[in-house]
C-alpha cells in the first residue's frame, strides 16, 4: 500500500530514488505495503486528520527528519499536508486496485484454461500408441496392394523386352 502511494506520488526519477533511499534507510521498508512504511504513512494521515500535523512538524520532529523530507521536495508543513492530500489512497484508488487485481486474476484463469485446452488437444501416450498402430496397419495394407502393381509393371517390362528381343 505504501509503496503504491510512494511510487505514484513522485514523478521525477531522481526524487523517486531519493524517496526510496530515505524510506529504506530510515524505516527499513519492505517491498510490500506492510511494516514501518505503511505504519508511518498511517500515523502521518492520522495527524493530518486530527489537524495536528503542523504542530508535530514544527515542534516535535527532528531536524534530520525535516532535512530528509526536504530532500524529496517537502520543505514545510504545508507542503507535507499537500503531499498527504494528493497522494493518500482514497476509495477510488482502492476500487481501481481491486479491479486491476480482478483483471489479473481473470487473465491468469484464461491462461490456465488456454493451457488446459492445449493439453486436452494433445494425445495421451496410449492414444499415440493406438494411432501409430492404426497408421502402421494402413501402411501395410497399402504396401500389400502396391506390391502387386510393382510385380505387374515389372512383368510387363520383362514381357515387352522379351518380345522385342524375339522380333529381332
Amino acid at each position: 500500500m505504501m509503496n503504491y502511494i510512494l511510487r505514484n506520488c513522485i514523478q521525477n526519477h531522481t526524487k523517486n530514488l531519493i524517496l526510496n533511499f530515505f524510506l529504506k534507510k530510515l524505516y527499513h521498508c519492505p517491498d510490500e505495503g506492510t511494516g514501518p512504511c505503511s505504519e508511518t504513512w498511517n500515523r502521518l494521515y492520522k495527524l493530518y486528520e486530527k489537524k495536528e500535523l503542523i504542530k508535530s512538524y514544527n515542534e516535535l520532529w527532528s531536524t534530520e527528519c525535516k532535512y530528509n523530507l526536504k530532500l524529496i521536495g517537502i520543505s514545510t508543513a504545508d507542503s507535507l499536508i499537500q503531499f498527504i492530500k494528493t497522494y493518500n489512497i482514497n476509495r477510488t484508488d482502492s476500487l481501481n486496485n481491486k479491479e486491476s487485481q480482478s483483471f489479473q486474476n481473470d487473465i491468469l484463469s484464461l491462461d490456465a484454461k488456454k493451457i488446459k485446452n492445449f493439453k486436452a488437444k494433445l494425445f495421451s501416450s496410449q492414444e499415440q500408441i493406438n494411432l501409430g498402430m492404426k497408421i502402421c496397419f494402413a501402411l501395410l495394407i497399402i504396401a500389400f496392394v502396391l506390391r502387386y502393381f510393382y510385380f505387374a509393371i515389372k512383368w510387363s517390362f520383362k514381357t515387352i523386352n522379351q518380345t522385342n528381343d524375339s522380333d529381332l
